[in-house]
């Protein structure tokens, strides 16, 4: 017996998936990863991670799916709670983010010979010294 399988599949609509997956690949940056520092001469802690997040879009019953690359921030003073940094912009040696604990501008230069960061806090439109060695 012979099947006609245009005669079955008639009226049928076809999902065609694929068979692998698709992975989101990151280099890490220089300023991912957790960072020993001193702002204004009290030790604090600086962590940055950038990773690949699913973002699903869909229209009119079909959805569509690829990843965004998203970097986060935290920083901490002596122990205390956990602030949100927001990165603003980077480069090979270099980044500025705000720190959310008052909206101010702050920015680190990467030393990769010594693996340290080193720039400036704002506080009060006054800028401080910040400096951080990778751990």
């Amino acid at each position: 017996m012979t099947i006609n399988l245009r005669s079955v599949l008639t009226g049928f609509a076809i999902l065609c998936l694929p068979t692998q997956a698709f992975a989101c690949l990151v280099s890490p940056s220089w300023y991912d990863g957790w960072w020993d520092c001193r702002i204004d001469g009290r030790p604090s802690n600086v962590v940055w991670e950038t990773k690949c997040v699913p973002v699903t879009t869909c229209s009119g019953g079909v959805c569509s799916s690829t990843y965004k690359v998203e970097t986060k921030g935290w920083f901490r003073e002596q122990n205390a709670n956990w602030f949100t940094l927001i990165k603003n912009s980077s480069t090979a040696q270099s980044i500025r983010f705000t720190y959310t604990g008052d909206n101010t501008p702050w920015y680190l230069r990467y030393n990769a010979a010594t693996r340290t960061a080193a720039g400036h806090t704002t506080w009060q439109g006054n800028q401080y010294p910040l400096t951080c060695t990778k751990m």
